[in-house]
């Protein structure tokens, strides 16, 4: 069985059993259209339509069983062209994001809307996690791609790129005693400070940046992907 046979099975079943009809509407010949069917005919076992001489004249029970796996089949075949569609095109389909809380919340809303403006028919799906938990997702294919607000450890399996440069400010009173320091200031002068971080977990993981004569703290937003949104 081909779905050559199965597809001039429902032509003709379409054209209400007239063969010169179907084969004009599917671009073949009556004798080829009536060469299939009964090819089907063979290979199921049983007749699809009920003939009187050379005309059909009705769809046996038999036939009309085929024709509804038939149409299944064609719509299958359809939705396998449809995936395949969305794979290749970059304006359709699915993205799944790894994020943090903090980046969803207060970063991506932006940044979510003018894509959908710009790919509407991509549909977006965000999965929450720490740096850790990230990583790990873009590793096992989880998600396509991850937003991480600290510097992830390198591998030969991901690929990093920077989104953007986030630095981070050192806020004091005024007549604070660090500002007697400030054109000289430095990270062992700043240790000697007591702190307070809404991100002291991360803090560890900032890196020291050389920026004239003066150190100051940054960290960079990396965009773990293969392609940029």
């Amino acid at each position: 069985m081909t779905l050559t046979q199965l597809k001039y099975f429902l032509a003709v079943v379409d054209n209400k059993l007239n063969i010169s009809l179907a084969a004009e509407n599917s671009n073949t010949s009556q004798p080829g259209i009536s060469k299939q069917i009964k090819l089907l005919e063979q290979e199921l076992g049983a007749y699809v339509f009920v003939r009187k001489g050379k005309k059909l004249t009705a769809i046996t029970p038999f036939g009309n069983e085929v024709i509804l796996y038939a149409r299944k089949i064609f719509q299958n075949v359809n939705n396998i062209s449809l995936l395949g569609e969305q794979i290749t095109s970059v304006d359709a389909g699915i993205l799944t994001i790894a994020t943090t809380n903090a980046q969803a919340r207060y970063v991506l809303p932006e940044v979510i809307q003018a894509f959908k403006l710009d790919y509407p028919k991509v549909k977006l799906e965000l999965k929450l996690g720490s740096s850790l938990q990230i990583k790990e997702m873009v590793q096992s294919n989880e998600v396509d791609i991850a937003i991480a607000t600290d510097l992830l450890d390198l591998t030969e399996e991901l690929v990093l790129l920077p989104a953007y440069h986030w630095f981070n400010a050192i806020i004091a009173p005024l007549d604070h005693a660090i500002k007697k320091d400030f054109k000289n200031l430095t990270i062992n002068r700043l240790a000697k400070e007591p702190w307070l971080h809404m991100l002291s977990v991360l803090i560890q993981r900032l890196h020291l940046v050389k920026h004239s004569e003066m150190q100051v703290w940054s960290r960079m937003l990396f965009l773990q992907l293969e392609m940029q949104i």
